[in-house]
């Protein structure tokens, strides 16, 4: 009787633990499963306000992004250099420059990234273009990339 009631106990504790969400999805939170030209990241755009949002690329499960959101939002780099935006209408347009120096300060590389898109319901569809620049004034093309990302609505 001991055993059944504990392997009966046992199986209820386990299965709330599977149940429960480890992190609520946080709110503004957008997700793209790949992008184009393919590769093997999944995409993540996270809004802070109405006009900054900070973006990662990452191999990482879902589930692993949400139990290191603190590493994704607070200590990833270029987390203190937001993509600066404006919204008109479902059409969003940002920036943001990056730039590179080697550990004596002295600067290597600035980045210029670009982003444009276009909100359609629970979908976003979103560009990211730029150049680089090497500090001799050598350019650096820069692949455009693509996303098709789907709001994560919160739990």
């Amino acid at each position: 009787m001991k055993k059944t009631f504990l392997s009966f106990f046992m199986s209820v504790l386990l299965s709330a633990c599977a149940t429960a969400p480890a992190v609520p999805v946080p709110n503004g939170l957008w997700y793209a499963d790949n992008e184009d030209p393919v590769s093997r990241y999944h995409v993540y755009v996270y809004f802070k306000d109405a006009s900054r949002f900070i973006w990662w690329r990452t191999t990482e499960a879902q589930a692993v992004v949400f139990k290191r959101w603190g590493y994704y939002t607070h200590d990833h780099p270029g987390v203190d250099n937001p993509v600066i935006f404006t919204r008109t209408g479902d059409s969003l347009k940002g920036e943001q420059r990056l730039v590179n120096k080697n550990s004596e300060g002295v600067l290597q590389l600035t980045t210029i990234q670009t982003f444009t898109g276009h909100f359609s319901g629970d979908s976003l569809e979103m560009e990211q273009t730029g150049n680089s620049v090497w500090a001799d004034g050598t350019p650096v093309p820069l692949e455009t990339v693509r996303w098709s990302m789907k709001r994560l609505s919160p739990q």
